[in-house]
């Protein structure tokens, strides 16, 4: 653990009573010096440990960590080789366990429920078609009309008067002042 050097006291009485052979040293890099930083090494103590740890024992521990909370620049610097190697026992191998919606499933059975069915009228609405003939011949305007309401889209006609419509409204506003100059 990681802390600065002056919240060592604060955190001895639990690093007394709940770990064993605990190592301090002082963290060298300049940001680390700027806050007083320590690393704290140790490996926590058993159930059974702490319930036959005496009074004595964790008052003693306590005081050591006091003294080299005060003593921040006595500590000696966290070296690149190891002074000491903490065993840690192999784990088992992880486990990803998934317990929440198969959503996979419920998007296949989706189409087929009835409340889709009921929400798919408002949510995806059919296309109009428009089916027949002009009475009369169709004029510019009446293409237009047609066009914008979507009458036109798609594939009409045979033959060589095949058309195939795909439209689109836009507006657009043409503005034009005049100024009396």
């Amino acid at each position: 653990m990681v802390i600065p050097a002056q919240r060592l006291s604060t955190c001895s009485q639990i690093l007394a009573a709940h770990f064993r052979e605990t190592l301090i040293y002082r963290l060298a890099e300049s940001d680390s010096e700027r806050y007083n930083q320590v690393v704290v090494f140790a490996i926590r103590r058993t159930r059974q440990e702490r319930d036959r740890l005496k009074d004595v024992e964790v008052s003693r521990e306590k005081g050591r960590l006091w003294q080299l909370a005060g003593k921040h620049q006595d500590l000696p610097p966290l070296g690149n080789e190891p002074d000491r190697v903490y065993h840690v026992p192999p784990g088992k191998p992880a486990e990803l366990i998934y317990r929440g919606l198969p959503l996979d499933t419920i998007e296949d059975m989706l189409p087929g429920s009835a409340a889709y069915r009921q929400a798919g009228r408002i949510l995806f609405t059919p296309r109009t078609t428009l089916n027949g003939r002009p009475l009369l011949p169709l004029h510019a305007g009446h293409v237009a009309i047609l066009a914008v309401s979507g009458g036109l889209d798609g594939l009409f006609g045979r033959g060589d008067d095949r058309h195939l419509a795909c439209w689109s409204t836009e507006k657009t506003t043409d503005k034009f002042e005049e100024t009396d100059d």
